[in-house]
């Protein structure tokens, strides 16, 4: 069974943390930044919510939800993703 690659069409919302591996068992880099400036680049207009332990403020995001143990940000998370609903 032949498979397609997925297309950018195929998504509503990216959620990305900023610092990931881009590669298995490679090393954590800012790797949210990096898909970031791809999709500008290649002018996807899919939403973006940055989820982190670390505040960011950046222009093409939607918004971004402080991941802290302290905080709700599973709350935060649910509402931003109903703003795009409404």
């Amino acid at each position: 069974m032949l498979q397609r690659q997925p297309q950018p069409q195929d998504y509503d919302l990216v959620i990305t943390d900023m610092y990931y591996p881009l590669e298995p068992g490679g090393s954590e880099e800012e790797a949210g930044k990096i898909l970031i400036s791809k999709m500008k680049e290649m002018q996807l207009n899919i939403p973006i919510i940055v989820c982190s332990s670390a505040r960011y403020r950046i222009e093409e995001i939607l918004g971004a939800v402080l991941y802290s143990e302290k905080s709700d940000w599973e709350r935060q998370l649910q509402e931003m993703v109903r703003s795009l609903m409404a």
